[in-house]
């Protein structure tokens, strides 16, 4: 390894590598300052450069190994998946890639085909489209949208405003490329729409909107890295009557590790205030991530009496008291000699089970194996939880454990260890429901309406930086120039090349945290509710979001930790409540398994479920054990 203290002499010669290029340069060794000029920055300037090119070169050799493991893997999952006929979804852009010369015969004749049955195309959200997806595709659009006869068309919807999928292959520019190539098929065949009326939100809504993100000067002065890329035009609404508010509060000072603490009571009198169960709406917490949310789920329910979903994946099974006790009655009977599970259920409420209906826990052992082997797993758990009496949060737990139950029954296993691990593993979405509050991420919110959003996370780290790892640099044909497994932030900012593609990602991941927080603040109908920490604000003076909302709405008139206020405070006394669309009526799917096990008719998924979970079926003790 390289001693501590060549690497640090090291690093700050990169740091001045464009000054000893210059031939004038000065640089820090060990406390002091040394003008390096003339000829001896040129000495210093050779010595530098093979340093860093010894770097890239090793750096290029790792990349190479990195190939070669994944080709390796590559060849096998192959042969043993996709030759198979197992593909993915994310299989197919690529097969179907016109850059794909392995089936490019087969993509000429299934192009025919498709050409030939579809004379319309319908594309929506159009701005998160990869270039895989959109080369899978293209040949077929362009065939409709430029057909002669004007008897076909191509309809594409999309706001580059909203591209917050860049992180998995999405790339807004596609839309502007195409918008460019199509408009110079004429008037004719060619009209783009502006849809830049809201439906959703209320007056003071749209207004702090336009305030933050239709001020292009502030945006091009503290993000100069994406000058002239941020498209905006000045939004209205058709609910001008509508109540609305918006308000930025500040949380008092706090330290770092305690800046979320801070704000966690503000999140909870606001949500008081609004009181969503008696008024009958919905609040979303929106966050950046589910650690975040996570946090202020366990706060609200431990604090408030509303019930709080998060849209975060949940392990069901062990984010309970209930669903762990089960976990561990399973494995013990699985494996008797477990004495840590047999322990923890002389510990639950389980117990009472044991010491009321068995002589000893073995032989309470021996009965769940028999009951697993006569009744699956399902029957199993209800007879198990119908003698005990929950809360409301476990009761809604044990229903979930129900249902997923059932999912493992129907395929056929009564194997304990593979039942348990399924449970373990197995993770739901949380929906919410009018009165509720529910909390996730901003991404997660992304066509989602609420009543009232509140954003307890505007900070975070700076814009300018980002995290380089195995980088792939595409040419101005899209395809891939070079692939590098990056060296350190100062050998990239020493490398043309390498700066060159950093400035560009840099400029990428700022346009999308900005489209991030455009798609946060206009999830509401009526009211937005910015929650920062004392200190976000001062460490905030230019290049995240928080920085942005100081340029632009922070007023300094306002008191008692408000910065900034629009609208009606007490809009939601104000709100006629307005009649919904009827929901789409969906036919059930039938169950596939059941369908080839069966001859009889056999109910929709949806009707066995509903069917076999009743609350009251769970907790209605049965036989006894």
């Amino acid at each position: 390894p390289v001693p501590k203290d060549y690497e640090t002499v090291y690093n700050n010669f990169l740091k001045n590598f464009n000054d000893i290029q210059s031939g004038n340069a000065r640089v820090n060794v060990a406390g002091c300052a040394y003008e390096i000029s003339g000829e001896q920055a040129g000495l210093f300037l050779d010595i530098i450069s093979h340093l860093v090119g010894i770097t890239l070169q090793t750096q290029s050799m790792r990349t190479l190994g990195l190939f070669e493991v994944l080709q390796s893997y590559e060849d096998e999952y192959g042969k043993n998946v996709r030759q198979k006929g197992r593909l993915t979804f994310s299989d197919f852009p690529y097969f179907l890639s016109k850059r794909n010369k392995l089936t490019s015969g087969l993509i000429d004749l299934l192009e025919y085909r498709m050409d030939a049955k579809y004379d319309h195309w319908l594309l929506d959200e159009f701005q998160d489209t990869s270039r895989e997806q959109w080369d899978a595709i293209e040949n077929l659009i362009d065939e409709c949208a430029m057909d002669p006869g004007a008897g076909r068309s191509s309809f594409i919807v999309g706001d580059i405003k909203q591209s917050i999928y860049a992180w998995r292959g999405g790339d807004s520019r596609i839309f502007n490329e195409q918008k460019r190539k199509y408009k110079n098929l004429g008037p004719e065949r060619f009209r783009e729409t502006n849809l830049d009326e809201s439906r959703r939100s209320s007056e003071p809504v749209i207004t702090t909107v336009n305030s933050i993100f239709g001020n292009k000067d502030e945006i091009q002065s503290l993000f100069p890295s994406i000058e002239g890329r941020w498209e905006f035009k000045e939004h209205t609404t058709v609910h001008k009557d509508r109540p609305g508010f918006t308000s930025w509060i500040s949380a008092e000072k706090a330290p770092r590790w305690k800046e979320l603490d801070a704000k966690l009571e503000l999140i909870a009198e606001v949500i008081r205030k609004i009181n969503p169960s008696e008024n009958k709406l919905s609040i979303g917490v929106l966050v950046q991530q589910n650690k975040t949310g996570n946090l202020i789920t366990k706060y609200l329910r431990e604090h408030t009496n509303l019930k709080v979903t998060n849209d975060a994946k949940i392990c069901i099974a062990k984010d309970n008291a209930a669903g762990i006790a089960l976990l561990s009655i399973f494995r013990f009977s699985a494996h008797p000699g477990d004495k840590f599970s047999s322990g923890h259920i002389m510990m639950s409420p389980f117990r009472k089970i044991v010491e009321d209906k068995f002589p000893d826990i073995e032989r309470f052992g021996n009965f769940i194996r028999s009951s697993v082997w006569k009744n699956q797993f399902t029957e199993t758990v209800r007879e198990l939880v119908s003698y005990i009496d929950f809360d409301d949060f476990n009761s809604m737990r044990v229903n979930q454990l129900l249902k997923a139950a059932v999912i493992f029954d129907n395929r056929g296993s009564r194997s304990i260890d593979e039942f348990v691990r399924f449970m373990e593993n197995f993770t739901l979405r949380e929906t919410g429901e009018p009165g509720s509050v529910q909390v996730m991420t901003i991404h997660q919110s992304k066509g989602l309406t609420f009543d009232s959003v509140i954003l307890p996370e505007l900070g975070g780290n700076t814009f300018l930086s980002t995290d380089l790892g195995t980088e792939i640099k595409y040419n101005e044909n899209h395809e891939p120039q070079w692939i590098l497994s990056m060296p350190n932030k100062g050998i990239v900012e020493a490398d043309t090349q390498l700066n060159q593609y950093n400035t560009e990602k840099v400029a990428n991941a700022t346009y999308e945290q900005i489209c991030k927080f455009y798609v946060a603040l206009t999830r509401a109908k009526y009211a937005n509710y910015l929650i920062t920490e004392e200190s976000e604000i001062g460490k905030s003076t230019r290049d995240n979001f928080v920085g942005l909302i100081s340029k632009t709405i922070k007023s300094e008139d306002l008191n008692n930790g408000t910065l900034y206020s629009c609208g009606d405070p007490e809009w939601y006394e104000k709100i006629v409540q307005e009649e919904g669309t009827p929901p789409i009526q969906k036919k059930s799917l039938p169950l596939p398994s059941e369908n080839l096990r069966r001859e009889k008719t056999t109910q929709s998924v949806t009707e066995e479920l509903s069917e076999k979970l009743t609350s009251k079926d769970i907790f209605t003790p049965g036989t006894a054990l």
